[in-house]
């Protein structure tokens, strides 16, 4: 088994820095989408956010909103581990069948990562 993910830390060390990047009107000002008000942000409370967090829809419309929001954090939440997971989980296992436990918000960008990376490497060398 191998841990494919930053450090905390390192994590932690660069999310202090993309916050101090974040443009407090901007986060202010954008508007959440339509499938984020009516679950997540709706009157259910807590709870009833939790369980719709749960749900890869609701995990992709939230991303979408927090890109739009504040980038930085995005970047460094999202973004970089996505890519530093799937070269990770590549050099791990470069052939066969792998399997990786990701958080929610990160299925889709390991995805996107691993497929691009793959095809990074069928192109001919010059």
């Amino acid at each position: 088994a191998h841990c494919i993910d930053r450090d905390v830390n390192e994590t932690l060390r660069l999310l202090r820095g993309a916050l101090g990047e974040v443009s407090l009107p901007r986060l202010m000002t954008t508007t959440p989408p339509p499938e984020l008000v009516g679950s997540t942000l709706g009157a259910g409370g807590l709870a009833e956010a939790v369980e719709a967090l749960k749900d890869r829809r609701q995990v992709a419309a939230l991303r979408r909103f927090l890109e739009d929001a504040a980038p930085p954090v995005v970047e460094v939440m999202l973004h970089q581990r996505d890519r530093l997971m799937a070269r990770r989980l590549r050099q791990a296992c470069p052939r066969g069948v792998a399997v990786a436990v990701v958080g929610l918000a990160h299925m889709d960008g390991v995805e996107r990562e691993v497929l691009a990376q793959e095809d990074l490497a069928a192109l001919p060398e010059r």
